[in-house]
C-alpha cells in the first residue's frame, strides 16, 4: 500500500514537470536602458497580434469616448467634477496599462513599424488624458474643451490602428 502510494505521487510529479516545467514564461519586462524583454523568443502570430491591438486600441477609444460625453456633463453642471476627476484619473491607469501590455508584447516582424506608431498614438492618448485631468483639477472649461478635442482626435488616429490587415 505505501509502495502504490509513492508510485502515484511519482507519477503525479513526473506529469506536473512534463506538463508545466516547459511551459515558456508569462511575463515580460523593460529593462533599465529601455530594451524590452519579451515574455517569449517568438513573435505572436499576426492574426492574433491584429486582434490584441484591436482590443488594446478599444479599451483606450472606450475611455476616451467616455470622458469626452462626460465632459459635456460636467460643462453643464450636470456631473461633479469631482466624480469626473476620479473616473478621468482611473482611465489613465488602463491607459498605461494597455501601453505596458503593447510594449511588452512580441510582435509579427511586418508590425514592427505599425508597433512604434501605434505606441505613439497611445502615449499621446496618455498626455491629452493628463491634461484632461489637469483641466478638471483647476476647473478650466476652456481646457477641458481643448483637451477633449485632443482626445477625441487620439480615438480617431487610433481607430486607424484597430483593423491591421494580417493577410
Amino acid at each position: 500500500m505505501k509502495k502504490n502510494i509513492i508510485f502515484m505521487l511519482l507519477i503525479g510529479a513526473i506529469i506536473f514537470c512534463v506538463s508545466g516545467c516547459n511551459a515558456p514564461p508569462t511575463s515580460s519586462q523593460i529593462k533599465d536602458d529601455g530594451e524590452v524583454e519579451y515574455s517569449t523568443s517568438n513573435p505572436m502570430s499576426s492574426s492574433d497580434y491584429s486582434v490584441y491591438i484591436g482590443q488594446e486600441s478599444m479599451t483606450i477609444i472606450n475611455q476616451l469616448q467616455t470622458h469626452s460625453l462626460m465632459s459635456l456633463k460636467v460643462q453643464k453642471g450636470e456631473y461633479p467634477y469631482a466624480d469626473e476627476l476620479k473616473n478621468a484619473k482611473s482611465s489613465l491607469v488602463i491607459v498605461e496599462d494597455a501601453i505596458t501590455n503593447l510594449t511588452v508584447t512580441n510582435p509579427p516582424a511586418k508590425y514592427a513599424n505599425t508597433r512604434e506608431d501605434i505606441l505613439r498614438v497611445m502615449a499621446n492618448t496618455k498626455s491629452s488624458l493628463e491634461a484632461y485631468i489637469e483641466a478638471l483639477e483647476n476647473k478650466d472649461v476652456t481646457a477641458i474643451k481643448t483637451a477633449v478635442s485632443l482626445m477625441n482626435a487620439d480615438a480617431t488616429s487610433l481607430t486607424a490602428y484597430m483593423n491591421l490587415d494580417y493577410n
